[in-house]
């Protein structure tokens, strides 16, 4: 739901501006040699060796192109090459073997546990950017005398590497996520405007209670309804819900919910900075247990979820 800004401030504290994460990046894919790898695939007609042959003239650009450029590519490509890419087995569409080579000369497999490790590390996603509900933590285990790299979550190609095996090590088409958005997503396509490095999603709707009245009454918890409502008209929510079910997954914490709309009537303690004179944590951030300002919701779980109900409840209490 957030948009994955920069600086990024890594594990180990360190800085990484877009251009640092780019330039490492780069030198790092370089190293790997994939124009040989791509040279090494027998080419059994014209139109796939004019495909390797832009690969390999393009290759820079494909690794760190935008993802607007990214969504360019991958149709032009796959409008030009679909014969190459892409064939029909029992009236379903896979990937030839050709694309396959492809796909294992960008090795995705092997740099999972190698350099995405290290991608992890400097870009320190703590929070799915899908859906806000759980950690994508990057770790570190001592193992005897060394260090074990852990990333516990997964990467989703936002262009499915299924039909885009040139896009499978692209630096923008790698989003780290849970591995429940992960495989909600699978190979479906999305609009643009769902991009983590695009658009900050949770700027175009707020969560809602649909009948909050149980919850000043002390009703059962179990008969309200949470929804998505959209904020703006030039983004269409519907896609991005029934892709992530949200509204059912969120409907899980009404438990959550009830707490918030209780918390309401303690609010003027927790305003009253004389009440906190040797905290250094904000008052109302230690109530809601998370954070209040919408650009940290990348920090902790829940934290646009009881954001919008806090702010829900005291818009009714008032």
């Amino acid at each position: 739901m957030n948009r994955i800004e920069f600086p990024r401030i890594s594990y180990n504290g360190d800085s990484y501006s877009k251009e640092d994460i780019e330039d490492w990046y780069w030198q790092e894919i370089r190293n790997q040699n994939i124009e040989s790898k791509l040279n090494g695939i027998n080419c059994e007609n014209v139109e796939e060796r004019k495909l390797l042959e832009y690969i390999n003239k393009n290759l820079k650009c494909l690794i760190l192109a935008s993802p607007v450029n990214l969504e360019e590519i991958s149709k032009d490509l796959l409008n030009t090459y679909s014969n190459c890419l892409i064939e029909t087995r029992n009236n379903k569409e896979v990937p030839t073997k050709f694309n396959k080579e492809i796909l294992d000369s960008f090795d995705y497999k092997s740099n999972r546990k190698t350099l995405l490790l290290e991608l992890a590390e400097r870009l320190n996603i703590k929070v799915c950017p899908y859906c806000n509900l759980n950690y994508t933590l990057f770790i570190e285990k001592k193992m005897s005398r060394k260090l074990k790299k852990m990333a516990k979550f997964q990467f989703d190609h936002f262009f499915s590497k299924d039909r885009n095996p040139f896009l499978s090590m692209s630096l923008y088409n790698l989003i780290p996520s849970c591995s429940v958005c992960n495989q909600a997503k699978s190979t479906k396509p999305m609009a643009l405007n769902f991009h983590p490095y695009v658009s900050a999603i949770h700027e175009h709707f707020r969560f809602k209670v649909d009948n909050p009245v149980d919850l000043w009454t002390g009703s059962i918890v179990d008969h309200i309804c949470i929804k998505l409502v959209p904020l703006k008209s030039n983004i269409e929510l519907k896609e991005y819900e029934e892709q992530f079910n949200l509204e059912m997954q969120y409907g899980r914490h009404k438990d959550i919910v009830e707490e918030i709309y209780d918390k309401v009537y303690l609010k003027p303690y927790y305003s009253n900075p004389d009440n906190f004179k040797f905290m250094n944590l904000p008052p109302l951030r230690l109530l809601l247990g998370t954070y209040t300002d919408e650009h940290h919701i990348e920090k902790r779980p829940l934290t646009k979820f009881i954001q919008d109900i806090w702010e829900q409840a005291n818009e009714e209490i008032i």
